[in-house]
């Protein structure tokens, strides 16, 4: 995926302020980024689909990414 080094750092900084005050072991940490990554190229204006987000983690971490959810 090609994205802005803009929207990598805005997700950077969601991801620390999250852990900051939930404790990482009570998460998912490869939802947690992806929703990190997903909503920091929402504020930076660099829009990416998030079909396409579901689809770079899942084939990035098989098994791990919305094991929960489905």
């Amino acid at each position: 995926m090609t994205v802005r080094q803009q929207a990598l750092a805005t997700a950077q900084v969601y991801l620390r302020r999250y852990y900051s005050q939930v404790e990482i072991r009570r998460t998912n940490p490869y939802l947690v980024l992806a929703t990190a990554f997903y909503l920091a190229c929402k504020m930076e204006e660099c829009p990416q689909h998030i079909r396409l987000i579901v689809a770079e983690g899942r084939q990035t971490w098989p098994g791990k990414l919305l094991r929960d959810v489905e």
